[in-house]
């Protein structure tokens, strides 16, 4: 499967590749996967003493890398209604890993407005989705899974961002700084909304473009005309796959409004790449990040509002 993304920059849509397992069906966003192989047991190396689902290393062009049984990852059982599974190859938050799963439908073509952000109570005991797809009347769940990779394989964020960097002088500087944020991970939003507060800074949390949109257009309309909104919101920070509205189509909204334009905006999203990169700034995006580099995102933030 080529990476190229298909889609233009900031029409709301993405391409999405159906999956099943066990006869379910599931997602994932094109952008994230490199290739599609079938699973070949002789290239795997068995490990024992890590996660259940992490089956071992994969032999993958010459390297390896880390192969896990998406079913037994998802709490589905352990996927073996399938004689001949494949791997899906995927490349996000800095990561090359594969993902065994029972075989692959089709690409979907989709708005972001399409896709339905799951229940909150919902949510609550399945957070390992952000959000659901109905196409010819089935439902496809849509797999977080920067959520499934941060749970197998722990980075030591918290131990990354430290006390220097947090509790620092500019703490003071901080406190006048508000910053809406959107990102419709459940764990990445209440961590990272978590790390800002303790800077100092103010931040208005929303779990998608939409609704941040919706907030900053309220903040505009109550604002006397001709305010530099850019004082009223100090600064933007946005993931790019969220339902009803995705980072992109939200940062070109806002650079094509005559008063909001001056926002500082900073894409946060997994799907930083060279590709990506090329949109972000087609876009008008100020800086773009890859996850999950949440200290090289505060000191961001610093330099583009205290420096």
């Amino acid at each position: 499967m080529s990476t190229e993304i298909l889609t233009e920059s900031g029409t709301n849509e993405a391409e999405f590749l159906e999956f099943y397992i066990n006869q379910k069906s599931f997602a994932i966003n094109v952008a994230k996967v490199i290739q599609i192989i079938s699973f070949d047991d002789e290239l795997l190396t068995r490990t024992a003493g890590g996660p259940p689902s992490v089956m071992g290393s994969l032999l993958w062009r010459d390297h390896t890398i880390d192969l896990i049984n998406l079913s037994q990852a998802l709490k589905d059982g352990d996927d073996l209604s399938s004689e001949r599974p494949v791997v899906l190859v995927t490349n996000f938050n800095d990561m090359t890993a594969g993902f065994r799963i029972s075989g692959v439908n089709r690409i979907h073509r989709v708005n972001w407005n399409d896709i339905q952000p799951m229940d909150a109570v919902l949510d609550r005991y399945s957070p390992r989705f952000t959000g659901t797809l109905t196409i010819e009347g089935k439902n496809i769940l849509l797999v977080d899974f920067e959520k499934l990779l941060s749970e197998l394989f722990d980075n030591n964020e918290e131990a990354e961002i430290n006390k220097e960097l947090i509790r620092s002088s500019r703490e003071a500087q901080r406190k006048d700084k508000r910053i809406v944020f959107a990102e419709d991970s459940v764990l990445i939003r209440k961590n990272l909304q978590k790390y800002l507060t303790a800077a100092g800074y103010q931040v208005n949390v929303h779990e998608n473009g939409q609704s941040a949109w919706d907030h900053i257009t309220r903040l505009k309309n109550s604002t006397e005309a001709g305010t530099d909104m850019a004082e009223v919101v100090d600064l933007v920070i946005t993931d790019i796959e969220m339902p009803q509205m995705d980072g992109l189509t939200f940062c070109r909204k806002i650079k094509e409004d005559k008063r909001l334009a001056k926002i500082p905006v900073v894409i946060f999203s997994s799907l930083i790449n060279d590709q990506m990169a090329i949109k972000c700034r087609e876009v008008g995006a100020d800086a773009f990040l890859s996850k999950p580099r949440t200290k090289d995102l505060i000191v961001k933030i610093d330099e583009m509002l205290l420096n």
